[in-house]
């Protein structure tokens, strides 16, 4: 086991060689936008949120802007430490930071999630193509998808696209499965990380189109995804929240 994830972190940091300084992001974090008084105050996040302004300066001094990858990296640091995901970028879903955290503590590099939300994608890609096209086609759309410039950028920066990708991917198949109504509570664990991958509102989408295509003992699924996505949220009612206000993020 010590060899194989040795020789994974060996090529994950062939391809991304730059490492991550937690404490550099952290600095960067505490001067960035999402800690100054006027974006705090406007969305009242001191009063709704307390632990949010514990990773801030009580008087921050605005020294730049931080970019997405780098807090969603610093995010899943302070996630995996037991923080609430209302202490940092509340705004988006916290699954994919989630597993951005685990990469991070396993083999030092945030990316490696990354390339292995990649490689799930395109094989979930092949199988779903194999189900509409013949098999001497169905490698085409993951090959097309490999040299897409939004896909290779993905595999440079910490972004939560491929995330979602994957799971919209495994929702996809869960639809076309023949045992679709024996695997409901797949489908129910599948649709709420879909919701807890980047944003709600997808959840929301797929589950519409879940609804449309199989309409019958659909509620046992959608009762899983509930108590799923909730499960995503175990720290943010640990840290002493209530439902209502859940309701509030």
């Amino acid at each position: 086991m010590k060899i194989l994830t040795s020789l994974i972190t060996a090529i994950v940091t062939i391809f991304h060689p730059a490492g991550v300084d937690l404490n550099t992001l952290s600095a960067a974090y505490r001067s960035s936008q999402y800690c100054l008084s006027d974006y705090r105050a406007q969305h009242r996040i001191d009063q709704l949120l307390p632990e949010y302004s514990r990773e801030c300066d009580a008087n921050p001094q605005f020294l730049g802007n931080i970019d997405d990858p780098e807090l969603y990296t610093f995010a899943g640091e302070r996630y995996l430490e037991g923080k609430s995901p209302a202490s940092l970028n509340w705004e988006s879903q916290p699954l994919t930071k989630y597993f951005f955290g685990f990469s991070l503590y396993l083999f030092g590099n945030v990316m490696f999630a990354q390339y292995a939300l990649a490689l799930a994608s395109l094989y979930l890609l092949c199988v779903l193509s194999r189900r509409v096209l013949s098999p001497m086609f169905a490698l085409i759309p993951s090959l097309l998808l490999m040299v897409d410039p939004l896909f290779i950028d993905q595999l440079r920066h910490s972004y939560l696209d491929l995330s979602l990708t994957f799971w919209v991917l495994l929702w996809l198949l869960y639809l076309g499965s023949k045992n679709r109504d024996k695997l409901w509570w797949v489908g129910g664990v599948v649709l709420g990380a879909l919701a807890l991958s980047k944003s709600f509102s997808f959840g929301i989408l797929a589950a519409t189109v879940g609804l449309i295509v199989a309409p019958y003992g659909y509620l046992k699924a959608i009762l899983v995804s509930i108590f799923t996505y909730f499960a995503g949220y175990t720290m943010f009612f640990v840290a002493g929240h209530t439902p209502l206000d859940f309701l509030t993020l």
